[in-house]
Parts: C-alpha cells; sequence; structure tokens
C-alpha cells in the first residue's frame, strides 16, 4: 500500500484514515495477506482477517487516525502497532447508537478501556477528541495537526535509510508529538 504523503515504501506500511471508512486497500489486501481467496470470506471473516493480519504483519505498520475515525476506520486502525492521531481526530463507534455491536473486533479492545469508559463508548456511539481516544486506548500518540508532515517525512528517512524499527518509529511519534505539557502522555 502507498500513501499520498509518503510515496511507496518497501519498509512502512501506512495505513491511513480519512473519513469514516476502512482502509479499504488493506481491507482488499486481506485476501493476498491471508492466502484465502475472496470468496472464503464473508464481511465479517474479511474483516477479522484484515486485522489478523495488520497485528501479526511482519514489519511495523502506522496508522494515521485524522478527521473522522468511525466504525470500521476506528477498528482497522486500532489495531495497528503505532497508531499516530491527529489533535482533531474524531472517534466514535455510530452503529452502535443504533443497536449493532461495536464494529471490526472492538468489543475486546474496549473491555480493557479504563473504568466503564469501554462499555459507555460501545452502548452510546458518542463521539471523544483524540486526547480522550488516547486515555482509552484507541491511539498512541496525539500529534499536533500541523507536525503531521514532519512526522511523517521524519518517517520516510527512516525507511529510506533502512533504519525502520519499532523504537525508531516510537522516538518519531514522541519527538513530534503532544507530551506532558500539552496534557497527553505518549
Amino acid at each position: 500500500l502507498a500513501s499520498p504523503h509518503l510515496g511507496p515504501l518497501s519498509d512502512l506500511l501506512l495505513a491511513e484514515n480519512h473519513l469514516t471508512t476502512a482502509s479499504m486497500g488493506l481491507l482488499a489486501a486481506a485476501p493476498a495477506l491471508t492466502g484465502l481467496s475472496e470468496l472464503d470470506l464473508d464481511a465479517n471473516a474479511l474483516d477479522s482477517a484484515a486485522i489478523a493480519a495488520l497485528a501479526a504483519f511482519a514489519r511495523p505498520v502506522i496508522a494515521l487516525q485524522h478527521g473522522y475515525v468511525m466504525g470500521g476506520g476506528v477498528g482497522l486502525s486500532a489495531h495497528a502497532r503505532h497508531r499516530w492521531a491527529t489533535q482533531d481526530a474524531r472517534f466514535a463507534m455510530p452503529e452502535t447508537a443504533i443497536g449493532f455491536f461495536p464494529d471490526v473486533a472492538m468489543t475486546p479492545m474496549l473491555a480493557r478501556a479504563p473504568g466503564e469508559l469501554g462499555a459507555w463508548l460501545a452502548m452510546t456511539g458518542a463521539t471523544i477528541g483524540a486526547i480522550d481516544a488516547q486515555y482509552v486506548g484507541l491511539t498512541d500518540i496525539v500529534l499536533p495537526t500541523e507536525s503531521v508532515a514532519d512526522a511523517l517525512n521524519a518517517t520516510a528517512r527512516l525507511a529510506a535509510d533502512g533504519e525502520v524499527s519499532d523504537a525508531n518509529i516510537t522516538a518519531v511519534a514522541a519527538a513530534y508529538g503532544m507530551g506532558a505539557a500539552h496534557g497527553a502522555g505518549t
């Protein structure tokens, strides 16, 4: 998969979340990543296969959570190894407001949220901001919107130099993310 911000990278998979839908590129890649044909996968199995492939992908994966990150977009991006949200990202599972279960393997993740926040999100479909999403465990780092391009360029330089590792990506996130001085930890 390629990102319009970085171009194709052989050592980095960047799944971007821009509106209310999951990264269709990764969902479309699930059959190739899992070895199953599209005929073998119904919609739920395809979602599960894509999430399993994302979680088990050998190289570090960054999900850039920007704009409205809802439903399957939350479900897919929240399972990436590195989850970066822009400070203006809004998270929700609106399907729960009309009685559906949380989408795309979110139930176990919400069960690990502090206190009863996961249950509240799963039952209300409420929208939360990026810092709240970090607290609940849906994202790892909150980036100031104006720092996203710099953080992505730093990550692209890591890939170009053959230095892509979880530790290096975490260091980039810490360097560009909103730290304790801004009210969010890394």
